[in-house]
This record gives C-alpha cells, sequence and structure tokens, in this order.
C-alpha cells in the first residue's frame, strides 16, 4: 500500500506507461500488459494495457476483462475504447501471421491495491465471438514492477 501512496505524491502531469510485463505465454496464445497512469489535476487516472496474442480477436468497448484472484473474488474491468488501428499489430511470417491486439481497461487505486494483496490465478477476456480463459502465474509481484515504473 505504500507503494501506491507513492505513487500519487511521485507521478508527474502527462501519461507513464510501464514496460510490458509477461501475464502468460503458452505455445499459441500469450498476453502482455503493462500500467498506465495519467495526472490530471489533483487526481490520477489509471489503466491496465493487455496486448493479446490470441489470434484474430475484435474486443468491442465495454468488453470485460474479469480478475480472478486468489481468495476467489474477481475484479471486473471493462474497455472504455474502441481498439483503433494503432492498437493492432500485426506480424507476417511465411508460415503464419500474428496479430497484437491491445486493449485498454480503467483500474481503481482500490483494485490495484487488492490485486496486490491477493494476486491473480486466472484471467476471463470478453471478445465479439467468445470468452478466453486463460491461468496466469506470479502477476503481483509483475503488477509491483509495473506500480514502481510509473511511479518513478
Amino acid at each position: 500500500m505504500h507503494i501506491l501512496i507513492g505513487l500519487l505524491l511521485a507521478t508527474k502531469a502527462g501519461a507513464v506507461v510501464s514496460p510490458p510485463q509477461v501475464a502468460y505465454d503458452h505455445y499459441f496464445d500469450a498476453v502482455s500488459f503493462a500500467l498506465e497512469a495519467q495526472a490530471s489535476a489533483d487526481t490520477i487516472a489509471y489503466w491496465l494495457v493487455m496486448t493479446y496474442d490470441e489470434g484474430r480477436i475484435n474486443v468491442p468497448v465495454g468488453s470485460q476483462l474479469l480478475l480472478h484472484l486468489r481468495d476467489r473474488s474477481v475484479i471486473t474491468l471493462a474497455t472504455d475504447r474502441e481498439v483503433g488501428k494503432r492498437d493492432v499489430l500485426i506480424r507476417r511470417w511465411s508460415d503464419r501471421t500474428y496479430y497484437y491486439v491491445r486493449c485498454y481497461y480503467p483500474i481503481t487505486l482500490a483494485q490495484l491495491g487488492r490485486i496486490l494483496d491477493k494476486d491473480i490465478y486466472k484471467l476471463e477476456i470478453s471478445t465479439a465471438r467468445g470468452i478466453i480463459v486463460r491461468r496466469t502465474r506470479n502477476f503481483k509481484p509483475k503488477l509491483s514492477t509495473a506500480l514502481t515504473a510509473v511511479s518513478k
């Protein structure tokens, strides 16, 4: 919790984005995340920025991301902006094409604190075609690293 208080004091005006951290990486699917902090007047807004390598997926505005915590509670986040051309990176290889889709989920300071307290063991990603369920390990230390990066 001391890190979170330090964030309030240390974050400067403008957006600060942490380096990407791997949430999970399986053979054909992966997700990395970053934390973005934006200071405005006397408030700081946070976004959990998820970059999906799950194939050609569509994540419309309002799609939910469910974060399952170790204490069996769930934090529900929802995208707040449309995925645009700048949010999709396409890499073509001779035998495969990779689609990296970046989505922004607003997250509160209280939700960040709960994740740091309890840790996440599973993600449920809502897409236009259904729900993707993936297990994750060691999310808490990676989020802590991201928080430290945006507080500098």
